[in-house]
């Protein structure tokens, strides 16, 4: 197992991807994973904030360190909402659909963000850093137009916490999912 074998937790952060770049430059890991209850200044990938309440949401920042070109990166983000869409279904049941290369929807209405964000250095990756907000128990007067929540798409709660282990675990096999498939055609060029 890559993902998650270092987790922070922390109650508030100004953006979850900015502190895992933070760390990421210090040195933590692959697999790295930081997860916060609140975020002040979280955001999507045109600049628009992601609002979340404090406690309702999942807000999650990986650490990875693939060994690709900086033009296969984008394809991470694929392979991170494949699992989060996956994970959601174990959960939940719930089957969301996805709007390339970022989103994932339930009935046309926004219920994840994924942000990518990469460094590199004289051409090489040095880390990409994948940012996660699902709008998990938030209520509809939280939520901008056009977004949704799973306790509003269920009409219950959900167990924030019961959702992580399955998101970790998801995006562990998919980012070995990843690796193996770029090995593969790497070995085919």
């Amino acid at each position: 197992m890559i993902i998650g074998k270092k987790i922070y937790h922390h109650k508030s952060v100004t953006s979850t991807n900015a502190f895992a770049c933070r760390l990421a430059q210090k040195g933590k890991p692959e697999g790295t994973v930081l997860i916060a209850e609140y975020q002040s200044r979280g955001m999507g990938t045109t600049g628009k904030r992601w609002l979340s309440p404090r406690g309702k949401s999942i807000l999650l920042s990986i650490i990875l360190r693939p060994r690709v070109l900086p033009a296969d990166v984008s394809r991470i983000t694929r392979h991170i909402a494949i699992a989060v869409g996956r994970a959601i279904n174990i959960t939940t049941g719930l089957q969301p659909q996805f709007k390339w290369p970022n989103d994932l929807m339930l009935k046309r209405k926004k219920i994840c963000g994924i942000l990518t964000q990469m460094s590199t250095k004289s051409e090489q990756i040095e880390f990409v850093v994948v940012g996660i907000g699902i709008n998990v128990n938030t209520e509809i007067k939280s939520l901008v137009n056009g977004a949704t929540s799973l306790k509003i798409e269920l009409g219950k709660s959900i167990n924030r916490q019961r959702l992580i282990k399955t998101i970790l675990k998801e995006l562990d096999k998919e980012y070995h999912q990843f690796k193996k498939t770029l090995t593969l055609q790497n070995e085919t060029s």
